[in-house]
């Protein structure tokens, strides 16, 4: 007989060069720049009577990038290595439920393990998840701890989001899939003495015909204060709706955003996940408005395998601009060409991206700031199984 690892390996060579032009009259020209190697190993037991360990380490080096310009968090603070046991939990399925406890990866909207530089940031959690039914999922997690991307420490999570204190998060979610191409997520987040916040998404695709798939969507988000209220009063949110078509590899879409006026709304522990949210500009603070358009385009269908072609584009504004934000309209041009390797190369892949922003909302200074950010990154990923024999 055998025993088998499951083993996860994603390693990538990551260059970074983000440079900020200044307002001119109050914030300097400044730069963020580095090259970095490294990622992220992880591996996980066959179940055992339903028991299973999973252990893993990620680690960044520098290849270049001088102290001045730091700020890419592809490496420690100061451009510095960095390495650190990122997973380690132990695991329990009993059928359709499963439970893990420590260190872990979390996919949901407000809470995730978003692993877009060199390491994903992680989770010291308990977490319960399963399937109540077939068209039923369910998940629920006691959040102790976070480790931010760049950082060999897990902090509490009150920490970790800027709030302050040591807070922990408790997590439930459910996704229902009621009928065939309809999917509603509803999801709640408490964090002990600061605040709560509830979201809720709903998703649709339905056939057009002629090889067409229409996928409208719509999504919203409140956040309040609670018990103790040590941050400062919170009462925010956002709603959002997106409607894309697609057809052989070709996927078109659009999407608007509002904000409420209260104040920025949160997210310590995720990417924003507003529709309207790039890789640069979150459309996040007070009264904000905005739309993006954009096209993702797979080139396999027509003879380009391994081909992805992404553009995005947003406009967004203030209301009332508050002190400290852009009088102008704020624009963002987004391009992202990855190219996935075919044949013995399989596993590798390389992304090319830019942005170019005009007249950032969020620059601190009424005149806006303009910048852009230039990445290119190699990646290399291994999923597979390992055989190990029985016994000696």
């Amino acid at each position: 007989g055998e025993r088998r690892l499951q083993l996860d390996l994603r390693l990538r060579l990551y260059s970074m060069d983000r440079l900020f032009e200044g307002d001119h009259v109050l914030i300097p020209r400044s730069r963020n720049k580095a090259v970095a190697a490294g990622g992220w190993a992880t591996y996980q037991t066959r179940p055992w009577h339903g028991w299973s360990v999973s252990l893993g380490g990620s680690a960044s080096f520098p290849l270049a990038g001088d102290v001045e310009n730091d700020g890419t968090t592809l490496l420690a603070p100061g451009q510095e290595s960095y390495s650190v046991v990122h997973q380690a939990f132990v695991q329990l399925d009993l059928g359709r439920t499963s439970l893990r406890a420590y260190r872990q990866a979390l996919d949901t909207p407000l809470v995730t393990s978003l692993d877009n530089r060199m390491t994903p940031i992680m989770f010291e959690a308990y977490t319960a998840q399963g399937q109540a039914a077939s068209s039923l999922s369910w998940m629920a997690s006691y959040v102790t701890r976070v480790k931010p991307r760049n950082s060999t420490e897990f902090v509490p999570m009150s920490t970790g989001g800027g709030l302050g204190g040591d807070e922990a998060v408790s997590l439930v979610g459910a996704t229902y899939k009621p009928t065939r191409g309809l999917t509603v997520q509803l999801w709640n987040y408490y964090c002990h003495n600061l605040m709560n916040a509830a979201y809720l998404q709903v998703d649709f695709t339905t056939s057009l015909g002629r090889g067409w798939v229409l996928k409208p969507s719509a999504q919203a988000l409140w956040e309040e204060s609670v018990g103790d209220e040590r941050y400062d009063e919170i009462s925010t949110g956002f709603a959002a709706v997106r409607l894309a078509a697609a057809k052989n590899g070709l996927d078109l879409h659009v999407a608007l955003s509002r904000t409420a006026a209260g104040g920025p709304v949160l997210y310590p522990w995720s990417q924003n996940p507003d529709f309207t949210a790039t890789v640069e500009e979150d459309q996040n603070l007070p009264a904000e408005r905005a739309w993006a358009w954009g096209l993702a385009w797979d080139l396999g269908p027509i003879g380009v395998p391994g081909l992805l072609v992404m553009l995005d584009r947003t406009k967004a504004y203030a209301l009332d601009p508050k002190p400290g934000m852009s009088q102008k309209d704020q624009y963002e041009y987004q391009a992202i060409v990855d190219y996935r390797f075919q044949g013995r190369l399989t596993g590798f892949k390389v992304r090319l991206f830019g942005a170019w922003v005009e007249s950032s909302l969020s620059s601190g200074s009424i005149y806006g700031q303009d910048y852009t950010d230039l990445r290119a990154i190699l990646y290399y990923n291994l999923a597979t199984s390992l055989a190990r024999p029985r016994g000696r």
